[in-house]
């Protein structure tokens, strides 16, 4: 058999492998040529490099697209192809070559001819001689295996003509759910009829193909997206505003994307789904905002909390390993297709609406502008008069919550870091009746804050080096202290480097409070994967990677607005003075940092006092045995300490 050659792959790496691919195989199954509705052709084929006469469906399955007919590969079985720049992809779970019709994915034939030359297209070119003796090769296999293309078709069209319809089972009607109509004797599973989102009704079990607006990663088992088939439904009123669809950018419209403008402006198109294991994990890893999906099981229902039709996608207890969601490529779905006919027509009705919207808004917003210039002389006004403004618009603004950063568990209440620090479930009371209080309890809390100072003072230093085995020693966040001193040496080899985020936020209440009561303030931690779910970045070399730090500064400014610009103005300022004092609490608040909700946990570390004879004994002047015996077990000279500090981290926070 002769080599492989180096470029090409063949076909079981091909199934494993993600992308563009070089490869070459042996025709084993063929479809006839259609044209689909975007006017583009298509023919569909199987290619394998062993076993050619059973099992095709075990082959790599191409589909290959393009305008113009004759530059469709005019492949028969027997025939060798060898494809380059061939697009792999999962669909249905299962890989899948496709060539679109605006792709340039190269072919050549080799027929099994001897005397005859290869076929090359959709444009000429000359196979190299590699290509040629590999498929020389593959041809002499196929007939020394006794490999018959002929003879192949002949029996699947017997087999075909010999097997006779089975008479069809009584359906059976699920009582709880009148549209699903099932084969009950079938051994398959359950199909469920397509149904556009203006038609689903609840306590119903339907298929549906959807383009996907907004996400929300839930922790746990679930995971919840927004799809839209771009057809309205009543019972959906709601799903494009409020707490349910966050609203993504900045208060100025600046930053908003794709999900705003989805998420906001469709409330009777949009449709809520929640997926659950296994279809959460797969979805997760291959789902994007703007991918047409196709949700096999959806169960319909109304929502218990505001009363609008949402959707849930569980597994089948019979095929627990089934996915029952996936992609789907338009170009091969009718359903994906008209979807994007009513999308584009959409479109094309929100650019005409906008535009009268425009007309009106300029008239409106010249009413206001008049409105603010009277508004503006009659507070220069009072202030010749000796009166103090109203500030009632930075009030406003320092009371708006950060839509665009969202946490996890919404439903749980939150608690003021008044609360979270004065939590009295850490009081306890032993057998012997002796009360005192907990170092730290491993508790979550979710609480409205807003960020007033950070650490380090320098963005570039947000991320650091670790040595993957000295951080492979560290099992916990009890354990964080030691990878401080996970020095990078010259012994440290690079392959065993990695870039981890590692800095502090320091935070400040921003519930309601009394008036004159002073803010409490919390330093948060912030590290490894908790700090990758918040910036939705991998960490990295920020002092080699310039566009890497300007993604982390924009990130940032979402979260805190102008504070860094702020801070470096308030160090030059203090350098100036001649105060070089570093550390936190050196950058008041202002009115223009909005609040955001956080998830939060409490834990435990190692404390740092040390044991020191002397001053246990002068701190126990009744010459307590009992406590000093302790003091020196646990090493620590302070007698609530119990060798443990209490430390916060920020986790389950998003910036979108």
């Amino acid at each position: 058999m002769a080599a492989l050659p180096p470029y090409l792959i063949d076909v079981a790496t091909a199934l494993d492998s993600q992308g563009r691919v070089n490869v070459i195989g042996m025709v084993v199954d063929t479809m006839t040529v259609f044209q689909s509705k975007n006017s583009s052709y298509l023919i569909t084929f199987t290619i394998k490099d062993c076993d050619f006469g059973t099992n095709a469906w075990q082959g790599l399955k191409v589909k290959y697209f393009h305008r113009k007919m004759d530059s469709l590969p005019d492949v028969k079985e027997g025939h060798v192809i060898v494809l380059r720049n061939l697009r792999i992809q999962l669909f249905n779970n299962r890989k899948m070559g496709v060539a679109g019709d605006r792709e340039t994915v190269l072919w050549a034939i080799f027929p099994r001819d001897p005397g005859s030359l290869p076929i090359c297209g959709p444009t000429p070119f000359d196979p190299t001689p590699l290509e040629e003796k590999y498929a020389r090769a593959l041809l002499n296999r196929a007939e020394n295996e006794g490999y018959d293309p002929e003879q192949q078709q002949q029996q699947r069209q017997q087999h075909q003509h010999q097997q006779q319809p089975s008479p069809l089972p009584r359906p059976f009607i699920n009582r709880d759910y009148p549209d699903k109509t099932l084969a009950a004797t079938t051994g398959r599973a359950y199909t469920f009829p397509f149904t556009l989102i203006k038609d689903i009704k609840p306590r119903t079990m339907v298929e549906l193909v959807a383009q996907i607006v907004n996400v929300y990663g839930n922790d746990g088992n679930r995971y919840m997206i927004y799809v839209t088939d771009y057809t309205s439904n009543p019972a959906l009123l709601g799903q494009g505003e409020g707490d349910s669809c966050p609203r993504l950018g900045d208060e100025y419209g600046h930053l908003d994307g794709f999900n705003t403008k989805r998420a906001s402006t469709m409330g009777e198109m949009t449709l809520p789904v929640t997926l659950w294991e296994r279809q959460a994990s797969y979805a997760r890893e291959h789902f994007q905002v703007g991918d047409i999906v196709i949700l096999k099981r959806a169960h319909v229902k109304k929502s218990h909390v505001r009363g609008n039709l949402e959707a849930s996608v569980h597994g089948d207890k019979k095929w627990p390993d089934k996915i029952h969601v996936d992609t789907v490529i338009p170009e091969d779905d009718t359903r994906a297709r008209e979807l994007l006919k009513r999308k584009r027509e959409y479109l094309k009705q929100e650019r005409a609406d906008g535009k009268s919207r425009d007309e009106q808004n300029e008239t409106s917003k010249n009413k206001r502008r008049k409105t603010e210039r009277a508004r503006k002389k009659q507070q220069e006004a009072k202030l010749e008069e000796g009166q103090k403004p109203l500030a009632s618009t930075a009030i406003r603004i320092r009371h708006q919550l950060n839509e665009n950063i969202t946490s996890w568990q919404p439903d749980v209440r939150c608690l003021p870091l008044e609360d979270i620090l004065s939590n009295e479930s850490h009081n306890n009371v032993s057998p012997e009746k002796i009360e005192y209080r907990l170092p730290f309890q491993n508790i979550c809390y979710r609480s409205l804050v807003r960020v007033v100072d950070f650490f380090p003072p320098n963005l570039e230093d947000f991320s650091v080096p670790i040595d993957r085995e000295c951080a492979a020693l560290s099992d916990s966040e009890s354990d964080l202290d030691d990878l401080h001193n996970c020095d990078i040496t010259i012994n440290s080899s690079s392959r065993n480097i990695v870039w981890e985020w590692r800095f502090c936020l320091l935070v400040e209440s921003a519930s309601p409070s009394s008036l004159g009561q002073t803010k409490e303030r919390m330093k948060l931690f912030v590290s490894g994967p908790d700090a990758e779910h918040l910036l939705k970045l991998d960490a990295t070399n920020l002092r080699q990677s310039s566009k890497a730090l300007a993604r982390l500064r924009e990130k940032l400014f979402i979260l805190w607005g102008d504070l860094e610009e702020r801070k470096m103005t308030s160090s030059k300022m203090k350098h100036n003075n001649g105060d070089n004092a570093g550390g936190m609490n050196s950058v008041e608040t202002t009115a223009s940092l909005l609040p955001f909700i956080c998830c939060i946990k409490e834990y435990g570390v190692k404390c740092s006092h040390g044991y020191n004879g002397a001053d246990t004994q002068a701190q126990n002047s009744d010459n307590n045995a009992d406590q000093i015996a302790i003091s020196k077990e646990i090493g620590c000279s302070r007698p609530d300490c119990f060798g443990w500090e209490r430390r916060f981290a920020m986790f389950g926070t998003a910036i979108n």
